[in-house]
């Protein structure tokens, strides 16, 4: 991993909170807003295969927006077995060397038959990557480094209640870029415990033999991310 010094931002973090407040309150009302937020997603990750993050993250704020309902009294469906997918986008591996992999692959929503709380998860998950690869591309890198880690959180909070073994996936793929994020920002203890996470999840998928949805070299790379030891204090100025 590469040290990223992280300077206090007062005012961006007030427009963090402004954020996590907002998105806390998603809530999607009616089938034709859900298949809106949807479509959005779908077009936002689409952009994120390619490259084009700008679009993206304009796409991925409308869906955000839409979501912006308080009505809590929406039925909740349940998510079968594939509702999401993964996105193609070949070369995930950064290679900035050992230890420094980040899950570069968006998630595409293929059923309207899934919960809008995992709708909503997988929003926050795609937003918080596009951020991520913004700072990868070092512009206005400490804010979008703190958004990125703000979302990643959110969605595994989500994903957490949620309670569903088929998810355990979308929670590696978090957990471990949420460990980057939280490295490059000089936050090692949520580094550290990211990691923890994600060590026990791909012990269990070994240890069970469980096929999974990810690319072989990404499990891999994980694996090779949490070998690496984080240090448990910040370094001296």
């Amino acid at each position: 991993m590469f040290l990223t010094t992280y300077k206090t931002n007062y005012k961006a973090k007030e427009q963090h909170l402004s954020l996590t407040m907002a998105v806390t309150r998603i809530n999607i009302k009616g089938g034709a807003r859900l298949e809106k937020a949807i479509i959005l997603n779908n077009k936002a990750v689409q952009n994120l295969e390619t490259k084009n993050y700008n679009t993206s993250i304009q796409l991925l704020r409308r869906a955000i927006t839409i979501c912006q309902i308080t009505n809590n009294d929406e039925p909740q469906t349940t998510e079968p077995v594939s509702f999401f997918q993964w996105s193609s986008r070949i070369g995930s591996l950064e290679k900035e060397g050992r230890g420094c992999f980040v899950f570069n692959r968006g998630v595409f929503i293929r059923s309207m038959a899934t919960s809008t709380e995992i709708v909503k998860a997988v929003i926050l998950y795609n937003t918080a990557l596009v951020y991520h690869m913004f700072a990868k591309l070092d512009q206005n890198c400490d804010q979008h480094l703190q958004r990125a880690k703000l979302l990643y959180a959110l969605s595994a909070r989500i994903l957490k209640k949620e309670q569903s073994q088929r998810l355990q996936l979308f929670h590696m793929a978090i957990m471990n870029n949420l460990s980057q994020v939280s490295y490059d920002m000089v936050d090692y203890q949520t580094s550290k415990k990211c990691l923890d996470q994600l060590q026990q999840n791909i012990l269990h998928l070994h240890r069970t033999k469980k096929r999974t949805g990810f690319c072989p070299r990404d499990l891999m790379a994980m694996h090779f991310n949490t070998l690496v030891d984080v240090p448990m204090t910040a370094p001296c100025a």
